[in-house]
């Protein structure tokens, strides 16, 4: 059972994360964040002039080794902001005693943890849960004082919804939607696109893919957009550009130049086919 202390109402994790981000780098502006990580956290925490430093994410999560080397320098954060269940945009799922880990380093070294987890029950609303003191901290922030940002028909909405109980069944009607989505696009990667690597996801919405040697990530999109009616989100704008000599298969290269995001949330089975066999035209196109 949650405690109604808390939890925060919000309009989203975009917004959660902006508050969030402003309230806790007053007076320290680094972060560090995964890498690669949700593209649209890169802006948001630029735009709030913040100091970014990527750690790397391996197949089970952010490598926690390399966060607590940092740490151990003398390099402290103001936070971290991660997506441990279902990320974006690698699809890792972190255990639960990697989990433990990453709270004990914040508690050591004394740095707050942003814990984006939008897939973990596939709300498509959000909240922000934390301690009762940390809530009361978001809550002087002057829109959320004001009423702004939260739109009071769409809580009002989710709040029947969950006083009647049917938030649970709709969540398990989108598991089997989404489990046969992605059933679909990994059967057809497996099928039409033998030189992409992948690892197939528990969860979420993402499938993250290693390109072959030839293709940059900007490139084919640019060519599969033009050419073949197809898009993607390229690994590229889920970096920093930070540089490392990766060993983990998924990660390899610098800036995520041979890696792609795709979604199979929004299509259907038969167009995720369609989209899977445009996309290796594609790929073939350009060696």
């Amino acid at each position: 059972m949650v405690d109604l202390k808390t939890l925060m109402v919000t309009a989203g994790n975009q917004q959660a994360i902006s508050h969030a981000a402003m309230v806790f780098s007053k007076t320290n502006k680094r972060v560090f964040v995964e890498e690669p990580t949700y593209f649209l956290a890169h802006a948001i925490f630029r735009e709030l002039g913040l100091d970014l430093e990527g750690i790397r994410t391996e197949k089970e999560g952010i490598d926690l080794d390399a966060l607590e080397a940092k740490l151990a320098s003398g390099d402290i954060p103001a936070f971290l902001y991660t997506i441990p269940f279902f990320h974006n945009p690698t699809g890792a799922v972190m255990s639960a005693e990697r989990c433990k880990r990453l709270v004990a380093l914040a508690q050591k070294y004394a740095f707050r943890v942003i814990s984006d987890e939008p897939y973990n029950l596939l709300h498509l609303n959000g909240w922000a849960q934390s301690s009762k003191k940390t809530i009361e901290k978001l809550s002087t922030i002057g829109t959320i004082r004001s009423g702004g940002g939260q739109n009071p028909v769409t809580a009002a909405l989710v709040h029947t919804v969950l006083e009647q109980d049917m938030l649970l069944p709709h969540i398990d009607h989108l598991k089997s939607v989404l489990q046969a989505r992605k059933n679909a696009m990994c059967s057809s990667l497996h099928k039409h696109c033998p030189n992409v690597k992948f690892i197939e996801p528990s969860g979420g919405y993402f499938v993250w893919l290693q390109l072959p040697d030839w293709v940059h990530t900007e490139l084919l999109l640019k060519v599969a957009e033009a050419r073949h009616g197809v898009a993607f989100t390229p690994g590229t704008r889920c970096s920093l550009g930070t540089l490392y000599d990766g060993n983990v298969g998924v990660l390899t290269g610098t800036a995520m130049t041979r890696c792609a995001r795709l979604s199979f949330s929004f299509y259907s089975e038969d167009e995720i086919h369609m989209g899977i066999q445009r996309l290796q035209s594609a790929i073939t196109s350009l060696k």
